[in-house]
């Protein structure tokens, strides 16, 4: 059984978090974006079950990575979100059929800027102290033989950005 992660800093401690300026990892699930915040009758507030579950499955997979922290300066987000093919892609023999020589890259759900939302706020105070340290973000969004998402982040430094200013 998977034991849920905690969403805040507050609640872990330096020495359980690996300083870092790079890391990457896989999330082998179906992507899935933020859903919208729900509301009851009464005007509560309340997160779908599915995404609570997809941001879990990310902490899960950054925890598995050694749990690397990139501080609190400026950050390099590359997001890879991979689906299958759909059936139709396919003719009876295993071979891609026009319908799927036409769909050289997906352009079905989920919306790519709620899947860096899901993965930003996931990984809020746990691979990084807030997710508006995200400077450059980077996703795409392709086909593969299993679903899943692919992370990579890292601290962006100083001599990177050297040559925009002097420009």
């Amino acid at each position: 059984m998977t034991r849920p992660l905690s969403t805040r800093s507050s609640g872990m401690s330096e020495s359980d978090r690996r300083p870092a300026d790079v890391f990457a990892f896989e999330v082998l699930t179906t992507p899935v974006g933020k859903s919208r915040p729900r509301f009851t009758n009464g005007g509560r507030t309340y997160t779908l079950t599915a995404t609570k579950e997809a941001e879990n499955n990310v902490r899960l997979a950054w925890d598995a990575a050694d749990r690397p922290y990139l501080g609190e300066g400026p950050i390099r987000l590359v997001v890879g979100v991979h689906v299958t093919r759909p059936k139709s892609h396919f003719t009876s023999k295993g071979a891609l059929s026009a319908t799927g020589r036409r769909a050289f890259m997906p352009t079905s759900r989920p919306d790519l800027d709620n899947v860096v939302k899901l993965i930003a706020d996931a990984l809020n105070g746990l691979a990084w102290k807030d997710d508006a340290q995200l400077a450059v973000v980077t996703i795409t969004r392709m086909w593969r033989d299993y679903p899943g998402i692919d992370v990579y982040a890292e601290a962006i430094q100083p001599i990177e950005i050297r040559g925009i200013e002097d420009a």
